[in-house]
């Protein structure tokens, strides 16, 4: 996913990435991770042309106790 702009502070990025998680029916994410990427194509002519990509991985935490 994507921040909205480059200066999108990290505990921003933090809230946007648990609302993704919640969305798609987890409740955690690990392995957090962003970098920075220009934007492509016609935006030359916006003023933020770069944004942060975030990725980690969606993990569904378990309340109930594991039974072997």
């Amino acid at each position: 996913m994507k921040a909205p702009t480059q200066n999108t502070n990290l505990a921003e990025t933090k809230k946007l990435m648990a609302a993704e998680a919640k969305r798609l029916g987890g409740n955690g994410v690990m392995d957090f991770r962003y970098s920075q990427k220009a934007d492509r194509g016609a935006n030359l002519f916006k003023w933020d042309t770069e944004r942060l990509n975030l990725s980690g991985t969606l993990i569904i935490l378990s309340t109930e106790p594991e039974v072997s």
